[in-house]
């Protein structure tokens, strides 16, 4: 997919960049075979646009999201030619470049999800114009790199025809829904199936598989938004019964494109959350839930996967899912009884170690409003409910409404308990007119602030919070009570914070 970023976001994310290259350099200092290397060589036409640098996004293994602690980033000048070169390492027979970043003044345009193996050889030529970004491949193994890009073109313009036609006016004729979620990838794996032979079976499976989520709307997005469009309850129940009625069979690949697609995980999680969505009549379901749907339906290393994005990745939470520390333990507790995988096993034991309760709680120090030190030692003696916002976050906003309408009304005479509200705003100009304007916090709550520091803030590191409002109970201790979402209903919230306060 193309896109064009304003230089605002460009430079939180060269930041985020250069932060992960220093925590993946390691990756770079391992002894690698030079013939389990792939090979790029790199032109920028003349005709092209000046283009400042090129940023290379590398896994040899998809964990998580595009950028993490897994990835390798390398930072690319060309020369005054407008050459460059790079290699990168290959341990497992292939790789993938999540994604390649031409920088251009104060834009930049990306390409996505390269699969990499073995002596690939790759002479590259970009030329970018405007918002047009033209590359071209050649040489040992650029075929499966070609069709890509293909694909990637044939979504863009896919994209681009979904808006034009709006199909949001058809939204609640279901079988509409489903025609042109299937043309859609009908488009891209008519081009894969085109290059079968060239391009080989890992690749295939690879692309197919990425396919599936290369989509401008998934099917699962379509049934929701017609169901939560409908005011009629028959129309709703109709909408319900044939997502329910008509489940897609997954299509079954080799362990290890399931270690390379991350867009496939994605689908499968998605149309799981779906199920259980309309299952539920568009009420809450539980992390155990849909835990139990993937250990039933699926095997092996897909299962394994899935649980871990479920588990670890917080793109997979959501105001309809509840996520109570009980229900959460267990899962990581059983997800880490049936992973083989080493990462996988230590992902999920890092994320036990952090949210068990009973643990010390991360001993935060931050400013207030004022300019003075709040310590978490200081309310020792009182249960804290810990809120981590950012403005402009809709689920943090939404909570606060629910603490301030329904909570905070039947806790607020109680000196056992304080509410301590902390902001991921890099700006403290923007975080102080939140707080005048009562929008995600209050000023009954203690207000504090990360300094500038945002999401690189040592408390938000600990707790590996990445999704937001990120939110925890503490006992009178100082020591974890319990972690929960913001799905949680008022009733059981006051409830978890009255057991904490009853509790010795």
């Amino acid at each position: 997919m193309l896109k064009s970023i304003q230089l605002s976001y460009c430079s939180l994310l060269v930041s985020l960049i250069f932060r992960q290259t220093e925590i993946s350099g390691m990756i770079t200092n391992q002894v690698v075979d030079k013939d389990s290397m792939a090979n790029f060589q790199v032109h920028v036409i003349d005709k092209s646009d000046p283009i400042d640098s090129v940023v290379v996004s590398y896994k040899k293994s998809y964990m998580f999201n595009t950028f993490d602690r897994y990835s390798l980033n390398i930072v690319l000048k060309p020369n005054h030619s407008g050459n460059f070169q790079f290699s990168l390492p290959i341990t497992s027979g292939a790789g993938k470049i999540t994604q390649l970043q031409i920088f251009t003044g104060k834009e930049y345009l990306i390409s996505k999800e390269y699969l990499i193996e073995t002596e690939d050889r790759i002479n590259l030529t970009i030329c970018k114009k405007g918002d047009q970004l033209t590359l071209n491949f050649s040489g040992k193994g650029s075929d499966k790199y070609t069709c890509r890009r293909n694909i990637e073109l044939t979504y863009d313009k896919l994209r681009e025809g979904y808006f034009r036609y709006n199909a949001n006016t058809r939204m609640t004729d279901f079988k509409f829904m489903d025609s042109i979620s299937n043309a859609w990838k009908l488009e891209t794996t008519k081009i894969i199936n085109q290059n079968k032979k060239r391009i080989g079976i890992l690749a295939y499976q690879v692309m197919q598989a990425d396919a599936q989520n290369q989509v401008p709307l998934r099917r699962e997005q379509f049934y929701r938004i017609a169901f939560n469009k409908s005011k009629k309850p028959e129309e709703r129940e109709k909408i319900r019964q044939h997502y329910l009625s008509s489940p897609q069979k997954p299509i079954t690949f080799s362990d290890q494109t399931y270690t390379l697609s991350y867009q496939y995980l994605q689908d499968l999680i998605r149309q799981v959350q779906t199920y259980l969505y309309l299952s539920h009549n568009g009420s809450q379901y539980s992390i155990a839930e849909v835990y139990k749907y993937i250990d039933v339906k699926y095997q092996g290393v897909l299962k394994e996967r899935l649980l871990m994005q479920l588990l670890i990745n917080p793109m997979f939470g959501g105001i309809e899912m509840e996520e109570h520390t009980e229900d959460y333990e267990n899962c990581l507790q059983k997800a880490l009884l049936i992973s083989k995988s080493t990462q996988v096993r230590y992902e999920i034991s890092k994320k036990l170690s952090s949210i068990k309760k009973g643990l010390n709680v991360y001993n935060f120090s931050l400013l207030d409003q004022n300019g003075n030190f709040v310590r978490l030692e200081d309310f020792r003696g009182k249960v804290i409910l810990l809120d981590i916002w950012f403005t402009g976050c809709t689920a943090c906003k939404q909570f606060s409404e629910k603490m301030q309408k329904e909570i905070t009304p039947v806790l607020k005479e109680n000196d056992s308990f304080v509410v301590v509200s902390i902001s991921t705003d890099k700006n403290k100009a923007v975080w102080l007119k939140s707080l005048s304007q009562n929008t995600y916090t209050t000023n009954d709550h203690i207000n504090l602030y990360t300094n500038g520091l945002g999401a690189d803030h040592p408390l938000l590191l600990y707790y590996e919070a990445r999704s937001f409002p990120f939110l925890l109970l503490i006992d009178k201790d100082g020591k974890l009570f319990s972690r929960f979402n913001a799905s949680i209903n008022a009733k059981d919230l006051i409830k978890l914070v009255q057991s904490a306060i009853a509790s010795d």
